[in-house]
């Protein structure tokens, strides 16, 4: 049992370390795609596909709860599409790809990540930038590539292979977005 309440102890440090700003920042860019009816890009991969899919499902239905108007592509989530892009042009460019056929100027593409270190996330920003969608990272690990190429970004600043800590934080980071919308909408 001390090696959970040793993790559980972990946990609370990280939360503790939050920057809030950063929270804050991402509110606000997510509030200012709704307002303007722009589309928001949600991605992930492995672990972070699931949180990037969990936080998509939740702005949706905040959609049906509240009558609003987010619109939410999480990429990635069409495996025959997935694997066709990845099979014809390498899986390094199947998330730019999507945005390629999805996306337009002023969009936001958050990305989660743990590492930041993936092509395929990299790509995605390359594509951005040229293609002048808004750019916001929730990273895990100190010293990210993908800080260098993202226009904001949270980074957690854990050890290189801490992917519970970031996969745990991650989560609950989005649902206190989640917790902090429907508390505005319900006012």
């Amino acid at each position: 049992m001390e090696l959970i309440n040793t993790y559980y102890r972990n946990v609370c440090e990280v939360i503790n370390d939050i920057p809030t700003d950063k929270v804050a920042t991402l509110c606000s860019l997510i509030e200012h795609s709704e307002l303007f009816e722009k589309k928001i890009f949600i991605l992930g991969n492995g672990g972070s596909n699931s949180i990037a899919t969990h936080f998509a499902t939740d702005l949706t239905k905040i959609n049906n709860d509240y009558g609003r108007k987010f619109k939410i592509f999480c990429l990635g989530q069409n495996t025959s599409l997935s694997t066709a892009l990845s099979n014809d042009y390498g899986y390094e460019n199947s998330f730019a790809l999507e945005l390629q056929s999805l996306a337009s100027p002023g969009d936001l593409l958050l990305i989660i990540s743990s590492s930041g270190e993936s092509l395929n996330v990299l790509n995605s920003l390359n594509y951005s930038k040229s293609a002048s969608i808004k750019t916001f990272a929730m990273i895990g690990f100190l010293n990210s590539t993908c800080e260098k190429h993202v226009q904001d970004f949270l980074n957690l600043n854990l050890p290189n292979g801490s992917y519970q800590f970031s996969e745990d934080v991650h989560s609950i980071i989005l649902h206190s977005i989640i917790n902090y919308l429907t508390d505005k909408f319900d006012s």
